[in-house]
């Protein structure tokens, strides 16, 4: 009589992490007398314990799951093949389950700050990783993007926030499930920054004006001042130091070169200029007649000038010798004849162009009287 004698499996392990659907082995059924095709299944019965990981695609036994050695490392399946006809056959396979080679790489492989000053010096003899970030930032949550070896781990997770005030460990899970920890060193990076950012004198008329670009301070002073032994305070860069040192007293009789070091160590010249204001005083100081009798006298809060010539003096063509302040200028000029038989307006102007008039009388002796 027809009959069902064997059903066989060609192939009876799988490689763990495959996808599902990943084909077993090929299903044959022989026997006796048999006509028609075959049909496959999964069938209950001794055997089945792992009927749920697997099934049945034509004459192909194939996974339903991604199996993982670690976790188990064979499955028990009961397969049935019917030929139509009423004639089947039952059967159980254990199907291994192969361990894939796994990678015991665990390392970083790169870490990267948006604030970084350049890149990260990674040391897998070691196991460290350096990295510098420009001055002024904040270490206290720094955000770094971290790739690692294929199929690893890494705890703290690359994206999370971190304080790297101090080291801050990082451990690797590889693959295979060895762990390596990494010491992560975030250091703030110099300053380099060689800028003066304020410079006062005691004597000074404004505030200074400080050029960043082309590396200038200029500053004003009082008409009068000696320049000679001036004592600046100035604020520069933090971390940076100035030469000459702040509080030095300078001789500002010329332009002064400044010398910043930055935090860095690199430098910056600055020229500092102190320019004293033009004099603002408009007087006569004094006024000389040849023909005059004592002293002129000059009245600075009128502004009048008086002076006395000999009997006999012609008026009308007199020429005064005259000084006034320093940096001032007189018109009429000194030594040009005037008309003193009316009194002669003079005006004044100031180095820092203030003016003043003056009022100057002549008045000429009278003659003595002659006696009887």
């Amino acid at each position: 009589p027809a009959q069902v004698t064997s059903l066989t499996l060609d192939n009876q392990s799988v490689m763990e992490n495959l996808e599902a659907g990943a084909v077993v082995g090929n299903l044959t059924t022989t026997g006796e007398d048999l006509s028609g095709s075959y049909t496959y299944t999964l069938a209950s019965g001794t055997g089945d314990t792992d009927n749920s990981q697997f099934g049945i695609s034509g004459s192909q036994l194939v996974t339903s799951s991604v199996f993982d050695f670690e976790t188990a490392n064979s499955y028990s399946v009961r397969i049935k093949t019917n030929d139509g006809n009423g004639h089947t056959f039952e059967k159980a396979f254990t199907i291994s389950v192969d361990d894939e080679a796994e990678s015991t790489d665990a390392n970083i492989l790169s870490f990267v700050l948006a604030e970084q000053a350049g890149d990260a010096v990674i040391t897998n003899a070691d196991h460290t990783v350096a990295i510098d970030v420009v001055f002024g930032t904040d270490i206290t949550a720094l955000t770094p993007a971290i790739t690692i070896s294929a199929e690893a781990s890494i705890s703290p997770l690359t994206g999370a926030a971190q304080d790297f005030t101090n080291a801050v460990v990082y451990t690797v899970t590889a693959e295979e499930g060895n762990m390596q920890d990494w010491t992560v060193t975030v250091t703030v990076a110099p300053n380099t920054a060689s800028n003066i950012l304020t410079f006062v004198l005691a004597e000074q008329t404004g505030d200074a004006t400080i050029n960043a670009t082309d590396h200038t301070v200029a500053i004003g002073v009082p008409y009068g001042t000696d320049l000679t032994a001036l004592t600046p305070t100035i604020t520069v860069s933090e971390q940076a130091t100035i030469d000459p040192t702040n509080e030095a007293a300078v001789d500002f009789s010329s332009a002064v070169v400044y010398t910043v070091t930055a935090g860095d160590g690199s430098t910056q010249e600055w020229t500092v200029t102190v320019t004293p204001a033009m004099n603002s005083a408009t007087d006569i100081l004094t006024f000389v007649l040849a023909e005059q009798i004592g002293d002129a006298v000059i009245d600075a809060e009128n502004h009048t000038v008086s002076v006395t010539v000999a009997t006999g003096t012609d008026a009308t063509v007199l020429a005064p010798t005259i000084t006034v302040s320093n940096q001032a200028t007189i018109s009429p000029a000194s030594g040009a004849a005037q008309d003193f038989s009316a009194p002669v307006t003079y005006t004044v102007t100031a180095g820092n162009g203030a003016t003043e008039e003056w009022a100057v009388t002549v008045t000429v002796e009278p003659a003595p009287l002659s006696s009887a």
